[in-house]
Order: C-alpha cells, then sequence, then structure tokens
C-alpha cells in the first residue's frame, strides 16, 4: 500500500471555517467536501517541483486553491494515518489550522464550491 504525506488545512475567519466540494476534475474523492488539501511530496505528483515541508505544502496549496496568501497559522497537529483501502492508499496527514483576514475565495479548478460553516456545525 502506498504512503502518501498530504496537508489537510482548515481556514478560519471570524468562527467559520472554509470547505470546498472537490470538483469533477480531480483524481481523489470528486464531490467530497472537506478543507484545503494537497500533496506534501509535489516530486511525486510534479517532476518540475522540489517536495516541500508540510508547512510549505500548505501554504501553496492554500494559495492554489482559495487565492488567499496572507493565512496565519494558529496550530498544527500531528500527524497521522488514514487508510483507503479501495485506493490502496495509506494517506499519511498533517493537519493545520490557517485564520485568514477575508472571506473573499478565488477556487481553482479543483474545487467545485466553498461555503463558511461555523466550526460546531462541522
Amino acid at each position: 500500500m502506498d504512503a502518501v504525506p498530504v496537508v489537510t488545512c482548515f481556514l478560519r475567519h471570524e468562527g467559520r471555517v472554509l470547505l470546498l466540494r472537490r470538483s469533477e476534475s480531480v483524481g481523489s474523492y470528486p464531490g467530497a467536501w472537506g478543507a484545503v488539501a494537497g500533496h506534501v511530496a509535489t516530486s511525486t505528483v510534479d517532476p518540475e517541483h522540489p517536495d516541500r515541508d508540510p508547512l510549505d505544502a500548505a501554504l501553496g496549496e492554500i494559495r492554489e486553491e482559495t487565492g488567499i496568501d496572507d493565512a496565519t497559522l494558529v496550530r498544527h497537529g500531528e500527524r497521522f494515518a488514514v487508510t483507503d483501502a479501495d485506493r490502496g492508499t495509506r494517506w499519511l496527514v498533517h493537519p493545520f489550522l490557517f485564520d485568514v483576514t477575508g472571506t473573499a475565495i478565488e477556487p481553482n479548478e479543483e474545487t467545485a464550491a466553498v461555503e463558511g460553516i461555523h466550526a460546531p456545525a462541522i
């Protein structure tokens, strides 16, 4: 089973957390709602780019998926594993929480919809 390091980034603004619905153009979990997410080791996905550390990967994914470039790190959690037997993948998840100053989102083609939800409702 492949082990794939990824980041999951929760973006918070005034008590709401940004959720993104994955578009049909993505390779994993199309139609699913989640946080900003992406691969840590870009060389496995894009040989033109070197591997990143998890924080750099998180900030890069936030810029790429939302257009936000002023996210402030609040905290990061310990890496944990999630196994998806159907995909034959063991995700090594690096979780992050960031505060953002605004709600203007410029989603890329990976996102079909966005919504800000109060954290307890998630």
